[in-house]
């Protein structure tokens, strides 16, 4: 095979002209364009976009990567990943030729290639490895062709990496709601959009003029994969809607193709409530959002507020149409007290990727992730944490521990920790979430987040 790849490693993360794109993307801290006709594969820990000639037997697969937490130097980041993401996943038979070390936005960025085999397969290899904000990325690029040269010069022109963002939702105030009690001192948040939040056993009910939205709890119904969306649109709105109206008239059901990312689900009836009153309800729900219930005096009042008809949507609507119902899952959040944080506090989360050969499905390596994040709130305004990890290839995964022990500093929406890494002090936007079995604490700042649970409670 005669593959050279200098023109587009020349241009990586330069502006290019290429017109073979199909659509704008963006996972984890990646932004992109996907190449025409190339195919997308999620996985837990990453994306995986290829192409290529099952007659001819030639690919070309760019993975990225999830990131993860580093306090290497993006030099060590970077040979850490050519041991462990390519040389246990191909055999190179040379060290990486390298680019010359960038820095954007940021971001220390090292990109190298080199040839590799795999089987009777030979192609050349090339990683991407950025460190920046005590975070990596790591992308790879694997082709036994030059066929898809162009749409990979194209590809790699167009990523951004951004930094972490803390996106903030300032409430004008957090009075105590009486008619629900959880040992919490927050239950009401009123947010400058208008919105205002109230938990409830079932569920958060958000309120803004006329309108009503109840953002339902996840349950055992709720949670269960259903293969089509008629099916969970039916089953839902039995479950969580049906029971809390005396009569349900006009009841229509629609969703976006599964072609769609993230395809919505929506039902919309007129209703009578138990107290006689006749009402408008939809019932929405999309991949990263609650199953929610909108409640207008009529549809009118419902098409003022969200401008939206459904009954002139199609399959294909764009997505945006529904970023306004799936932003309403982000009110469920209520402000800390001092006396909530008393306590431990935990997470755990672990991941794995198998990667297949994309024409003989052979196994062609994997990566596993896990971490685990304790909080100890304790009296005087002390703490302590502990967090564990490891990530890398299966059979050679990189493990960390780290401990801290200092002050704590909280208002209605943050934390501020003495003490941290390097010693520093590290300020964090803290919250609750409301859920069935408990609130979770979230604290995230530019570099890092936790979703943590109060252990024994």
């Amino acid at each position: 095979m005669q593959y050279t790849l200098k023109n587009f490693l020349l241009c990586l993360f330069a502006i290019c002209s290429l017109n073979v794109f199909a659509q704008k993307e963006t996972y984890d801290l990646v932004t992109y364009t996907i190449p025409k006709k190339w195919q997308k594969q999620q996985h837990p820990n990453g994306v995986q976009l290829s192409a290529g000639d099952e007659k001819k037997g030639t690919y070309s697969s760019i993975l990225i990567l999830r990131s993860s937490p580093t306090t290497a130097t993006v030099q060590s980041d970077f040979n850490n990943d050519w041991e462990t993401l390519i040389k246990k996943t191909v055999t190179v038979n040379s060290a990486p030729a390298m680019l010359d070390p960038e820095e954007k936005d940021g971001w220390k960025i090292l990109t190298g290639s080199a040839p590799y085999t795999d089987g009777n397969s030979k192609g050349l290899t090339m990683l991407i490895t950025a460190s920046g904000y005590h975070k990596k990325i790591s992308m790879i690029f694997v082709s036994n062709t030059d066929a898809h040269q162009r749409d990979v010069e194209g590809f790699f022109a167009s990523v951004e990496l951004t930094k972490p963002v803390v996106q903030k939702q300032s409430p004008t105030n957090q009075p105590v709601a009486a008619t629900f009690k959880n040992g919490y001192k927050f239950t009401t948040t009123n947010f400058d959009n208008g919105w205002s939040a109230s938990e409830q056993a079932e569920g958060v009910m958000l309120t803004k003029g006329s309108i009503s939205a109840l953002l339902h709890f996840p349950d055992e119904v709720t949670e269960k994969y259903y293969p089509y969306s008629e099916d969970a649109l039916k089953t839902c709105w039995t479950h969580l809607v049906a029971g809390r109206y005396t009569s349900v008239n006009n009841l229509k059901f629609y969703w976006q193709s599964s072609a769609v990312y993230r395809p919505a689900k929506m039902a919309e009836a007129e209703v009578m409530d138990k107290a006689g009153k006749r009402l408008y309800v939809v019932l929405f729900q999309r991949d990263g959002s609650y199953w929610t219930e909108l409640i207008a005096s009529d549809k009118n009042a419902f098409i003022k507020e969200f401008n939206v008809r459904i009954e002139n949507l199609e399959p294909m609507s764009p997505n945006e149409i529904f970023d306004i119902f799936s932003s309403l899952s982000g009110l469920n959040r209520f402000a800390v007290a001092p006396g909530d944080l008393t306590g431990k506090w935990s997470s755990n989360a672990a991941s794995n990727v198998a990667y297949a050969n994309i024409y003989t499905g052979a196994y062609a390596g994997g990566t596993v992730s896990g971490s685990n994040n304790t909080f100890n709130f304790l009296p005087g305004n002390q703490y302590n944490s502990t967090h564990n990890g490891g990530y890398g290839t299966i059979g050679n995964v990189q493990t960390y521990k780290y401990q801290y022990k200092g002050q704590t500093t909280v208002t209605d929406w943050s934390v501020t920790l003495t003490k941290r890494f390097e010693g520093k002090t590290e300020k964090f936007d803290a919250w609750f979430v409301a859920s069935k079995t408990g609130r979770i604490l979230m604290l995230k700042n530019a570099t890092m987040s936790y979703a943590l649970l109060r252990e024994g409670k």
